[in-house]
């Protein structure tokens, strides 16, 4: 039957409709065809709506609701209404559609509970809590209106008679304003789990750029806007420029960029004024500013579609409150892992940082040279005080700009550098060529610098081997003895090595622990009267096959382990007791002379310890000599030469030891009032077969004679060599040919019977 055979009539100037052929009671307020309602523009494309969903599976009630409600603004949106006829069709509709704000719903459509179904498919199947729901029902019967408001979550429960178009309207704009309250406390909800969110992503960057790149992508899921809206800009400090730190999308290529050469004045502009005013602003875009330590600071501009709402501004606040929070622990991080990865002296990456680049690159053909600058002792003797820091300046400069940005450059302790980068980059000789060159040193002239380098690879690791800067370490050692000045690869034949070094190592430690070492007497001859002057302690280590280790072979290692300074205590205090027990058999002045390594006068209290050696033995000071193995350091070393003064205030005199080896300066011994220096026999290598010595020999003696040195010559072999130096007025000799080491007994019977 059509629309026009029906019957109306008017209750009070409210428009209700009559019985309807089907029986089903339908009230809509004024019907169209009596008073048709004013025409409101259709909204934009891009102004927001109420979409409703209407759920009847009479024809007609769609059409006379449409015509009712369907151009009557609420709450400023107009409706947007779409019809569903049964409660299968609505199912399928919230299937795609989840941002309905009202779902009208008759109880009784396919069968008498399809609505109250379609409620409980709503809430308990697709969890939708948000949007709101108005029952209406031509058959109360059907569904108790108290049961159902208290069993369901609906906002109301009408009979179709009850809901003349003025009562629907005010339920709907009821439950539409429940709706969006709804909407805004989900919002902020959502909205502050967003931010606990954006706080544990951005709780512990790796760097600043990395903590932008992550508030490009947490401040868009936050505003639900797509990442090409976002730009970050950063200020270090008042005296600095602005450059962008991170832009999302098309603006990513930005980064890094001045904030002035952006080809974009309009978000160029509204970034320069929030870190000028340092505070939001939302009148063109939406601005925020993080503040950080320092007056540093992060400008965000993000262009939204539409200003932020009263909601989103009180998250952004709170967002950027934490964000400023997490800025601040970032450059107290930064600042932390500077000094963690930083040689603050150079400026260069440290041992710390090289050990991450290794980790870094162990998938890689990488190569790691280790670089020693030779001899570098003698550069801390210079008039400047700063002088040898200049020289580790100029040395980090020039390897650092060498290579390319692939390769790390660090400093590992003093003098020690090393090189990380691609095995086809970084080489040896690569290495070697940059200290062809001399360095310009302050106001000085020219420095050549010699180094000496060990090299391991990446590609050479293998189950058991070393690190690789332990693999490095070992061939820098091996090249300090057959290829100083240069360098050498580690191979298995250094690993074999190093793994013997080891072995000795703990075999040296065990037989000191076990007093197994044991003390030899080389006699000092007067080479014009044969008269023992004195007796120099020579440390032997006794192998249980019979075999002894040299001192060559095990010397170092002790000073290496850290042994050799209670390995020297022990000599001393053995050579003490030895020089008590000859009172009777030598002379006064005879002496006992001890060798003394570099690393024991870098002990603090060496000077004390030995004063109390001397007065709990009873020898005197002059009875005790000591004899330097390293004068070249030692010489060259403020440090040092006090310790040394401090010896001699005890009146215990000093030698220099291999004094030919080290080249020390005779001005030196007798700025240091030294009495003797010993010259080792490889000042005379090309000795001729008659014994005359080579020139240096010869000029080292007159030197001596001209400034009062006496002289010691050690390892005469032959009668020939023995006169040689007696006729070049060398006033003592030690030798084979003069008596071989002997224990302490043996030599104290020689002495007795001399």
């Amino acid at each position: 039957m059509g629309l026009n055979t029906r019957l109306a009539s008017c209750d009070n100037g409210r428009w209700t409709l009559g019985e309807w052929s089907n029986s089903h009671e339908r009230v809509f307020g004024r019907p169209a065809f009596f008073d048709e309602p004013e025409q409101s523009p259709l909204p934009a494309a891009n102004q927001p709506v109420w979409k409703v969903l209407l759920v009847d599976d009479d024809h007609d009630v769609h059409a006379a609701t449409t015509l009712a409600l369907g151009t009557v603004p609420i709450e400023g949106r107009q409706l947007d209404i779409q019809s569903a006829y049964s409660g299968a069709q609505a199912r399928d509709i919230l299937a795609t559609q989840q941002d309905f704000a009202l779902a009208i719903v008759d109880v009784v459509m396919e069968n008498e509970n399809a609505g109250l179904d379609l409620v409980r498919h709503i809430r308990d199947e697709l969890h939708n809590r948000n949007m709101r729901i108005i029952l209406r029902t031509g058959q109360p019967g059907y569904a108790p209106e108290i049961e159902t408001i208290k069993n369901l979550d609906i906002n109301d429960y009408k009979t179709k008679s009850e809901l003349t178009r003025t009562r629907l309207f005010t339920s709907i704009t009821i439950a539409l304003r429940a709706y969006a309250l709804i909407r805004r406390l989900d919002a902020g909800r959502q909205g502050l789990e967003q931010v606990l969110t954006s706080m544990r992503e951005l709780s512990d960057p790796a760097s600043v750029s990395n903590f932008s790149s992550g508030l490009v992508t947490q401040l868009c899921a936050l505003l639900n806007v797509p990442t090409e809206s976002l730009v970050c800009a950063i200020l270090e400090n008042p005296d600095s420029y602005p450059v962008v730190l991170a832009g999302g999308g098309q603006f990513a290529d930005w980064t890094g960029l001045p904030l002035d050469t952006i080809p974009d004045p309009r978000i160029c502009s509204n970034l320069h004024r929030t870190l000028a005013s340092r505070q939001s602003s939302y009148d063109d875009g939406t601005n925020l500013f993080i503040s950080g330590n320092d007056k540093r600071a992060l400008a965000a501009f993000i262009d939204m579609p539409h200003p932020p709402t009263d909601v989103e501004r009180q998250l952004l606040d709170v967002f950027c409150s934490n964000i400023s929070a997490t800025l601040e622990h970032l450059q107290l991080f930064e600042a932390v892992n500077t000094l963690a990865y930083t040689d603050t002296e150079l400026s260069i990456p440290n041992r710390n940082a090289l050990l991450k680049a290794i980790d870094d690159a162990a998938r890689l053909d990488a190569r790691l040279v280790l670089v020693d600058i030779d001899d570098f002792s003698k550069h801390l003797s210079h008039a400047d005080e700063h002088f040898a820091d200049s020289i580790l300046v100029a040395v980090a400069i020039r390897l650092s700009t060498a290579f390319s940005d692939r390769t790390c450059v660090a400093r590992l302790a003093g003098d020690l550098f090393a090189v990380l980068g691609p095995a086809g980059e970084v080489s040896l000789a690569a290495v070697h060529d940059l200290f062809s060159a001399p360095f310009t040193i302050e106001d000085v002239e020219p420095q050549r610098l010699s180094v000496t380098m060990g090299a391991a690879r990446t590609t050479d690791d293998a189950p058991g081997q070393p690190s690789l800067i332990k693999r490095a370490e070992m061939a820098l050692l091996a090249a300090k003895v057959s290829q100083r000045g240069f360098g050498l690869q580690f191979d298995a034949a250094l690993l074999a090595s190093n793994r013997t070094r080891q072995q000795l190592t703990r075999d040296l430690h065990a037989a000191f622990e076990a007093d197994q070492l044991s003390l030899l007497y080389q006699p000092i001859v007067d080479l014009q009267t044969g008269r023992y002057n004195g007796a120099e302690a020579l440390l032997r280590w006794p192998a249980p096959h019979g075999d002894v280790t040299l001192p060559k072979q095990f010397v170092p290692i002790a000073e290496q382990s850290g042994l050799i300074v209670r390995l020297g205590y022990w000599v001393i205090e053995q050579a003490l007791a030895w020089r008590v027990a000859l009172q009777d058999t030598v002379t006064p002045d005879f002496r006992v002379t001890v060798n003394v390594a570099t690393t024991q006068l870098h002990e603090p209290d060496f000077a004390q310890r030995l004063n109390a050696l001397l007065i709990r033995s009873g020898v005197k000071a002059h009875q005790l000599e000591l004899e330097l193995t390293d004068a070249n350091a030692a010489l060259r070393n403020t440090e040092l030469i006090n310790q040394l003064s401090k010896i001699q205030q005890l009146g215990i005199t000093i030698a220099i030891d291999d004094f030919g080896n080290s080249r020390a300066s005779l001005l030196s011994l007798r700025a240091l009032k030294l009495k003797r220096f010993k010259l080792d026999r490889t000042a005379f290598p090309s000795q001729a077969a008659d014994g005359a010595l080579p020139d240096e020999a010869q000029w080292l003696l007159i030197m001596a004679t001209q400034l009062g040195l006496t002289t010691c010559a050690e390892g005469i072999e032959t009668e020939a060599q023995l006169e040689s130096f007696q006729a070049q007025g060398c006033r003592e000799g030690q030798g084979y040919w003069l008596c071989p080491p002997l224990d302490a007994s043996a030599l104290a019977d020689r002495l007795a019977s001399t």
